[in-house]
This record gives structure tokens, sequence and C-alpha cells, in this order.
């Protein structure tokens, strides 16, 4: 069943730098401020816990000082959104738009590196899989913003449960024949991320342990998971599901 967080939104006269041709678009926010539903398309139990015996990895709650980036199509810049675990997010610069305009929500940012992952499933320590579910959502018509946003968020990446037979490993992702994993970007007028890539290889996962680690993989495109230059799996051109989890035997 899906869950929907409330964000509330207070947004200031002063204190948003724009192009001066966005101030064209922005109107001053009646009755203190803007209202976001955001709802997350695939809640559960725990946040960061992996579910096993399932298809798909879930997301529940919020932690403290969660950042949500929100655009609309009229401006350049990001509005930020602070929050915790209480699910309401807050905003000094928001403003509402003088036309309807398209509304974008980004988390937990619109630039996501995803090398250098620690493999755990558990939210203590960042960049584990928990603060890396990247999620993107789109309000389902223009709107100025002055009766409050609704926007669901969608899943944009999917999730490896590495199990490593080996030892050491050290696990790039490549994109292209010449093209290595980097992260995520929000993609310009799409409630979605695009891959980052960098023409040298760049790590994902290293580890001298055996044991079993969890990593975050973009979804819906074609990867090539290596351990160093052995190739330990190659995906069809549709990639993984988003949201979803899968088993790497290595």
């Amino acid at each position: 069943m899906k869950k929907t967080f409330i964000f509330g939104l207070l947004a200031a006269a002063l204190g948003f730098t724009a192009c001066s041709n966005e101030d064209d678009f922005l109107s001053e926010n009646p009755q203190d401020g803007m209202e976001l539903r955001a709802t997350v398309a695939q809640p559960a139990t725990q946040r960061g816990q992996i579910i096993i015996n399932a298809t798909q990895w879930n997301f529940s709650f919020w932690k403290d000082n969660e950042i949500i980036k929100v655009k609309n199509n009229l401006i350049n810049d990001y509005y930020t959104f602070s929050g915790g675990a209480n699910t309401t997010f807050k905003s000094t610069d928001a403003k509402i738009t003088q036309s309807p305009a398209t509304w974008y929500a980004y988390y937990p940012s619109d630039e996501i590196s995803l090398i250098n992952q620690n493999g755990s499933s558990i939210p203590t320590d960042r960049p584990n899989i928990g603060m890396l579910y990247a999620l993107a959502g789109t309000t389902t018509e223009p709107t100025t913003g002055a009766e409050g946003l609704n926007i669901t968020l969608k899943p944009q990446v999917a999730f490896l449960q590495v199990n490593n037979n080996r030892g050491p490993i050290d696990i790039n992702i490549k994109t292209g024949p010449n093209t290595w994993l980097l992260g995520l970007k929000a993609k310009t007028g799409e409630a979605a991320f695009e891959v980052t890539t960098s023409t040298t290889k760049q790590t994902i996962l290293s580890t001298q342990e055996k044991g079993t680690y969890y990593i975050v993989v973009p979804a819906e495109v074609q990867l090539s998971i290596k351990d160093g230059d052995e190739t330990l799996q190659s995906t069809t051109e549709s990639g993984f599901k988003a949201g979803w989890f899968y088993t790497l035997e290595c």
C-alpha cells in the first residue's frame, strides 16, 4: 500500500537568486507558503533493508536532514527542501509561478554519485543503498503551485546483492565500450535521471573480504558489471527493472 508523505513549504520573498528573466514567471506566495504532497511509489516496513523474499526493494521513511530537490520548467535553478523523520520538508526560497508550470522533484538530489559505495544495506553511513535510492516525479498537470503540489516519486535504480565468494573484488560497471559508470543526474524536462559516465575505470565497490554486499545501479539501461577486467554479468539493452532487487554471484 502506498504511503503519502506531506512536505510543508514556507516560501520567502527574499533570498532567491535567479536569472533576471525568471522573475517574470514567479509570484509572491500566498498564505505564507506552498505545500508539496509527495507519494513514494514503493513504501515498506523499514528503509535501507533488503526484502529477500520479494521482487522489489522497498522504502518507508525519511531520516533527519533529508534533501529533496524541486524545480519547474520556467526556472533554471532547483529549490531545496529539507526535513526530517516527521516527513515535513521546508524551503525558504520556493516561489509559486504566475502561470501554470510543470514541477519536478528529485531525491536525494539532482546529482548522485554511485562510485565507492560501502556495500551496506543499513542506513547509517553514506553512501549505502538506502541513501542512494534515487526517486523522481512530476505533477500530472501544469500548476502555479498556489494550491500545493501533488507528485508521485518513482524509483530510478535497481539493487544488486553481491554474494562475494572470491575475497578481493573491485567492481566497476561499463555503460559502453569505453565508458564507466559515475552516477546519475536529473534529466532536464523529465521526471527521470540520466547516467553520468567517465572515460576511465571507476570503482563502484571494493573489498578484500568475502561476504554479502549491496550496491545501487541505474535502472533500464544496458550495463556490464565487472570485477577488474572480468565480466561478471551483462544486461540486455533494457537493463534492470527500476526498484527491483537482483542477486549477483561472484
